[in-house]
Formats: structure tokens, C-alpha cells, sequence
């Protein structure tokens, strides 16, 4: 309600005309009306309505790995876990608009190892096209932060190896679970392989959450909330 309330007596188009994020990085994991997880499920109408603003501000969409090199304004559409709905709900809005997206896969969840209903199976993920980028996001979903360096180098290296396999093309981008981070971690990613990790402080990282009103997400993509 507040963030409605400051956007419609002007002070938001003030802020974003002072304060418009360059490269937006926006995170997503489950996108439906129902279902599992909703702590981190984002409605069909909410999603389409934030890819609709950031087509109104003139982002350029690109893939995750493309985000910090890229020319003018331009936004990454990415998704953790590997949902199946990302396939069923996300991808049909985007294949629209012509949107490229990143998918990072947790491999203890892939191909109906965890849920089948739930997660996409691996012949889903392969036969994705060229507009979307495949990346880690560990094997078993541990915070990264609160284990020890081998494992962390075990987490990161067999996720890579496991989806390379599968898909056939070199895993270059990495998505931290939980969002845990650190300096011996990012190290590590860079031995491993990975040229850009969801921690890169080069743009600006947006979460929308299931309870977020559209204006919630506008001062968001401000980093203003």
C-alpha cells in the first residue's frame, strides 16, 4: 500500500527518472497461480506484468552471461531450481516477446530425480533452444556459505560436469543457493570455470516476491526497496 501510495503522488517516476539500475539481473523460481512453494512462487499475472514494464523501460533482454558486457540498458530474466511451470507458465510469455532467459539447475532435482511432477525432467531442459542459457546451481541446494571450500569445489564442478553432459554445450554461469556468497567462494567459482555467478556486483539483482505489488517490483528495479 505505501509503495503504491509514494509511486501515485509522483515520488516514484521522480526516483526512477534519478535512479534507473542500468543491468537488472530479476531472479524467479516457481511461476504459477498454485501449487508447492509458496514462499518463492510468483503468479502468471505478476510475471507477465514485470516483463511488460521492463519492455515499457526500453531493457534489452539478454542472457545471464551476456548481463555485465552489455551495451545500454538490458535486463536478465533468470529462474532457479528448475520448475517444471517455468516451462509450462514463464516460457510461452517469453517466447512471445522473442525474450531469451537463463535456467540454473540444481541436479539432485533434475530429470525426476526429486519430484517429477515438480522439477523438469532433462529431456525438457535439453530441448530448449538457443534463446535460453543453461546454468548451475549446485548439485544438492546447500548454502554455499556454511560448508567447507572442498565441498563447495565438489558443489560447483560435478553440477557443471553433470549438465555439460546432458546438454552437450560448456556451463559457464553459476546461481548461488540461497543467495550465499563469499570471497573464497566467487575464488572458487572462477577456478572451477565459471565466468559470471548470481553474486557479481556489476548489476543490480532483483527478487520478486509472491506478495509483491507491481509497485513493490518498480522501486525494487530501483533498488530502492
Amino acid at each position: 500500500m505505501i509503495a503504491g501510495l509514494l509511486w501515485r503522488v509522483g515520488i516514484g517516476p521522480l526516483a526512477r527518472a534519478l535512479r534507473e539500475q542500468k543491468h537488472l539481473a530479476v531472479c524467479y523460481h516457481s511461476i504459477a497461480d498454485s501449487g508447492q512453494h509458496d514462499h518463492i512462487r510468483v503468479s502468471i499475472k505478476d510475471f507477465t506484468r514485470h516483463i511488460e514494464y521492463l519492455v515499457s523501460r526500453g531493457y534489452r533482454f539478454v542472457r545471464f552471461s551476456e548481463l555485465a558486457g552489455a551495451q545500454g540498458r538490458a535486463a536478465a530474466i533468470y529462474f532457479d531450481d528448475g520448475f517444471r511451470n517455468v516451462f509450462t507458465n514463464a516460457k510461452p510469455i517469453l517466447e512471445q516477446k522473442n525474450i531469451p532467459a537463463t535456467l540454473f539447475i540444481t541436479t539432485d532435482y533434475a530429470g525426476g530425480a526429486r519430484d517429477p511432477a515438480v522439477y523438469a525432467s532433462w529431456g525438457e531442459i535439453t530441448a530448449l533452444d538457443s534463446n535460453w542459457e543453461i546454468g548451475s546451481h549446485s548439485v544438492s541446494h546447500r548454502k554455499l556459505s556454511k560448508i567447507s571450500k572442498e565441498e563447495v569445489r565438489q558443489e560447483m564442478t560435478e553440477s557443471k560436469k553433470i549438465i555439460e553432459e546432458k546438454i552437450g554445450r560448456a556451463v559457464m554461469v553459476f546461481s548461488y543457493p540461497h543467495g550465499r556468497a563469499s570471497r573464497e567462494t566467487e575464488a572458487i567459482a572462477r577456478e572451477v570455470g565459471y565466468t559470471m555467478t548470481t553474486a557479481d556486483t556489476r548489476f543490480h539483482k532483483v527478487r520478486p516476491d509472491p506478495d509483491d505489488s507491481l509497485a513493490v517490483f518498480y522501486w525494487k528495479a530501483l533498488k530502492l526497496w
